[in-house]
């Protein structure tokens, strides 16, 4: 779990870096290549997107996996009092 934590830091710092270079570009639209820099720039903002999108769902089932587990140990052990 602490592993999706620390990418889910990593990716959220890669998405402020984009928001920075998104707004540098939209700053300086007549700036040479800044309609491929735009384009490039938004395309790894959205994969950064997506990617925080799935580690939050696996964080999610990871989570109800352990409740799951926690409510399992918890039944097994009042059984067996």
């Amino acid at each position: 779990m602490d592993i999706i934590k620390v990418t889910k830091g990593c990716i959220r710092s890669s998405i402020d870096e984009c928001v920075f270079e998104l707004n540098s570009i939209l700053a300086r639209p007549q700036e040479e290549g800044a309609l491929d820099k735009l384009d490039k720039t938004t395309a790894r903002y959205s994969r950064l997107l997506a990617q925080m999108q799935v580690l939050s769902q696996l964080e999610q089932q990871a989570d109800q996996a352990s409740e799951l587990k926690s409510a399992q140990d918890q039944a097994a052990a009042a059984n067996e009092s």
